[in-house]
């Protein structure tokens, strides 16, 4: 049989081992975004039904609450070329294979900005420089830790404190054996109820370093997909 056109693969759902995000949405402008996989894909009554893997809900600070009736999270999962999400609710279960979270699909997926790629969860040591007019200040730089990073972009700590959202910032940092360093913008602070405080970083030329992380980005999603338990 053919492999199906890429316009259909593009608007399917994710397949079966899959990586996946589950983007949680607070009021005023926080959000957690929990890993997975998917465990299988299935159709009930019409609708799309997606399982996957619990999630780890340790960055929760009412974690024994989720997944909450009704309420609607983002699922993302990569294409090469692009991020897949689409809205779903959720409602634990437990299968033959494990713990699972059992997710109904709330609409159609849709492609997202090529520069929002998925993100992988990591603990690397970087250096951060305020922007100012274009240059970097006199000041020494600041110690950080990238903690979730993308082709596009990346999500850091600080252990002297976050630039505020909108401002333009200098990040370094050596990804398997390459020095990464990126002009990106502030563009909101991440607030999880049991981990410091963080911030999301846009960088401005995704391209300057692309390839080389999104060839690290799925290396680690392959080898999530072999080692995740069930």
């Amino acid at each position: 049989m053919p492999p199906p056109p890429a316009s259909a693969a593009a608007n399917a759902l994710p397949d079966v081992l899959t990586p996946v995000l589950l983007r949680l949405e607070f009021p005023h402008g926080a959000s957690v975004e929990l890993d997975s996989r998917v465990s299988d894909v299935e159709t009930v009554g019409g609708a799309d039904i997606i399982v996957v893997a619990r999630p780890d809900l340790s960055a929760l600070a009412d974690a024994g609450t989720y997944p909450r009736e009704d309420e609607e999270l983002t699922l993302a999962w990569a294409l090469p070329a692009c991020q897949m999400q689409v809205p779903v609710t959720a409602v634990a279960e437990r299968r033959p294979y494990g713990p699972v979270w059992v997710l109904t699909a709330l609409g159609a997926p849709r492609r997202v900005q090529r520069r929002e790629f998925f993100r992988i969860p990591t603990t690397l040591p970087a250096m951060l420089a305020p922007v100012v007019e274009g240059e970097p200040p006199e000041e020494p730089d600041i110690p950080a830790t990238v903690v979730e990073l993308s082709e596009g972009g990346a999500l850091i700590c600080c252990e002297t404190g976050i630039p505020e959202p909108g401002a333009l910032v200098k990040l370094s940092f050596i990804l398997q054996g390459k020095t990464i360093t990126a002009d990106a913008k502030v563009v909101r602070h991440d607030l999880p109820p049991k981990s410091p405080p963080r911030a999301a970083l846009r960088f401005l030329d995704p391209s300057a370093h692309g390839d080389h992380i999104r060839r690290v980005a799925f290396a680690v999603q392959r080898s999530l997909a072999r080692t995740r338990p069930d």
